[in-house]
């Protein structure tokens, strides 16, 4: 395991979620803005969207995009911008956002992001250029790693990779120690080399020590949430930035694929045959196709072929390898690489542009940002952040009811649970603050649900905790109010999770689940993607030129059929003339290409004797099966226009163009 950022579930389900939702950022609540309908740019029914509202949002998704042609003006912005808020109030209206799931799923989210409010995080100068530095160069690392699971005796796993460590210090060879030993089960592929990484790529502490350590030598062990690692720096260079690239993509053969309805599975291209039609497109584009065209027409990621093939701008240690490398080993915007292997199949990939590594002053907001968001990596300290809610929430510890309690109070031996003297008067006030009052009673229930005391002597310290329990609490739920940034990051994820479970349920689902409706939609469309242009007929080959001559001047009489030809010539002289007939592709057999497509003629072919009678057969459109992601990225986008327009039916919408025209584009 690459030991990278934890919490994997709710990145790949943010992930999911961004792909559809790119242009969601800094958004608050629908109907937030709706106290001043004076300066509302969009009214949906009884909701009302602020200028700034949109504004904000317009900037922020039209600023530093990869492609000029990305940036939209507010007019154009403004289309995505209804879109997304009658998707969101649909949900809404449907009940989405009340069904548990969404509720659990939205706290899970919450609890993350208010982490960082929680704790006194502090950043300085210095933690600043240290982080910019790490995105500036990258290292190459290989590491060995011993687990060390929860609970688990760490000293024998620290004596056991300490051995390890002596062994390769005594001159043993790192990666095979890695192939040995380590815990990591990538090491039986990689033997523990990771590649090229960055800062924020990898847990801190493993980072940390990455940069730290020297090029060239081995680390002391380092302690992870993993377990323990030793880390081998091999390398660093300079970051190159990013790259923006498309891509033509020819999928390999995947196992275990679904039956097609009638109890066998779909026939499979083998990798050889998929070779040959990916040569043949980077043929086409050396002679001169429209990359994009072929994208969309051939590729078989069906994301990006919808877009030309364009994928989101990438740095080098956060794509696969050869792919990466490939991209960018491109010079110039516009080429085009060979053709490259990755373990997903064959790419040809097109440059469309390089993006330096930023400036310092440009990056510093978001290091400052990944910073707090990693306790980690920042020097914090829990009891300074409570001695600060203390002051701002005007805490106060009633001491006399404190000792009270101390003086009168019993702890049962085998629940210990915790018993009120009898004088004890438990309604009285141990702890105040802001607006609220906690009672002795309201303590000895917490304790006791949680377990009551082990000892008397452990009351000052649970009464601390239980008032410092409480402050955090009430932090927590002012978030929101205190924090207009996070109110409105919580409002994207709200927004954002019910846009892509309504989009799940009335596009991505229902094209994928209703068979009858895409082979309707397919039937209606399917010329949009045809086939290749095809040669229909026979390739034959003679063994002299007699015998040539002899089966023009047959084929010249009548026509005749492969078998009946291949009687009359080959009856007494065996072998004289073979034919292979069929319907052929281009890239299906050199000899076709040759004469009908103009094609390098195949070596040792002799003209005379080698020919191919027949015709070209016009385009025919692939089935379903071979079109499929194509047909149903189409159906989707058909799905979505009928059901935008259903919602623009439904709910009643007013832009203010006034106010409109009175925002700057920023294209």
């Amino acid at each position: 395991m690459k030991p990278r950022n934890n919490h994997l579930q709710i990145i790949r389900r943010t992930a999911m979620i961004y792909r559809y939702i790119v242009f969601i950022l800094l958004i608050s609540s629908v109907g937030s803005f709706a106290q001043d309908k004076k300066h509302s740019i969009l009214q949906i029914d009884n909701h009302f969207f602020s200028k700034e509202e949109f504004q904000t949002i317009y900037n922020k998704n039209n600023t530093g995009l990869a492609e000029d042609a990305d940036v939209k003006t507010p007019s154009e912005y403004m289309e995505l911008f209804v879109n997304f808020k009658l998707k969101v109030l649909e949900a809404q209206a449907l009940g989405l956002d009340t069904v548990s799931s969404f509720i659990s799923e939205l706290r899970g989210y919450r609890d993350e992001l208010a982490h960082p409010y929680l704790t006194n995080i502090k950043y300085d100068e210095e933690m600043l250029q240290t982080a910019y530095y790490r995105t500036k160069y990258e290292r190459k690392a290989s590491h060995i790693l011993i687990s060390v699971a929860p609970g688990a005796d760490t000293l024998k796993a620290y004596q056991r990779i300490m051995e390890i460590r002596n062994k390769i210090e005594n001159g043993a060879d790192f990666g095979e120690m890695a192939f040995q030993y380590s815990e990591d089960q990538s090491a039986k592929q990689n033997r523990g080399g990771l590649g090229y990484f960055s800062a924020f790529m990898m847990v801190f502490p493993f980072e940390d020590a990455a940069y730290k350590t020297p090029v060239g030598k081995i680390s002391m062990p380092v302690r992870t949430q993993f377990g323990y690692h030793l880390v081998k720096v091999e390398d660093e260079r300079a970051s190159k930035g990013q790259i923006s690239v498309a891509h033509i993509m020819k999928r390999f053969p995947q196992s275990n694929m679904p039956d097609d309805g009638h109890g066998h599975a779909p026939q499979q291209r083998s990798r050889e045959s998929i070779r040959i039609e990916i040569d043949s497109l980077y043929r086409l584009l050396q002679d001169g196709a429209n990359f994009e065209e072929l994208a969309q027409k051939y590729s078989d990621d069906q994301y990006s072929a919808r877009t030309g093939g364009k994928l989101q701008p990438f740095s080098e240690g956060r794509m696969v390898p050869s792919f990466a490398n490939a991209a960018f080993a491109l010079e110039n915007d516009g080429d085009i690489s060979p053709v490259t292997e990755t373990p997903y199949g064959w790419h040809i990939i097109k440059r469309l542009k390089r993006i330096s590594a930023p400036e310092f002053d440009e990056i510093r907001p978001q290091l400052a940002e990944n910073i707090k968001k990693n306790p980690l990596i920042s020097k914090h300290s829990r009891d300074l952040f409570i001695s600060g809610l203390k002051k701002e929430y005007n805490f106060n510890m009633d001491e006399t009811n404190t000792k009270r309690l101390s003086e009168q109070f019993s702890v049962e031996p085998d629940s210990r649970k915790i018993i009120p003297g009898e004088g004890l008067d438990t309604t009285l006030t141990l702890f105040s603050f802001y607006t609220k009052k906690y009672t002795i009673g309201d303590f000895i229930s917490f304790q006791n649900k949680k377990g009551g005391l082990a000892a008397k002597e452990e009351l000052a310290a649970k009464i601390n905790e239980y008032a410092d329990e409480k402050l955090i609490g009430l932090e927590n739920n002012r978030l929101e109010e205190k924090y207009p940034e996070f109110r409105m990051l919580m409002q994207e994820y709200h927004d954002g999770i019910l846009l892509f479970t309504i989009s799940e349920k009335m596009i991505w689902n229902k094209a994928s689940e209703d068979t009858l409706g895409l082979k309707d939609f397919y039937e209606k469309n399917k010329m949009k993607y045809p086939g290749d242009e095809q040669f229909k007929g026979w390739v034959i080959t003679c063994a002299d030129r007699e015998t040539r001559a002899r089966a023009d001047e047959i084929l010249a009489q009548e026509q005749i059929g492969k078998e009946v030809l291949l009687q009359i010539i080959n009856t007494g002289k065996p072998g004289a003339i073979s034919v292979n007939e069929g319907i052929f592709k281009k890239g299906d057999n050199p000899v076709v290409d040759f004469y009908v497509w103009n094609q390098p003629k195949p070596a040792d072919m002799n003209e005379l004797l080698v020919y191919v009678r027949g015709d070209k057969v016009p385009p025919q459109p692939k089935t379903l099966e071979e079109s499929r992601g194509l047909h149903v990225a189409d159906y989707q986008t058909d799905l979505e226009e009928k059901w935008l327009n259903e919602l623009r039916a439904k709910y009643k919408v007013k832009i203010n163009k006034k106010l409109l025209k009175s925002i700057p584009s920023v294209k």
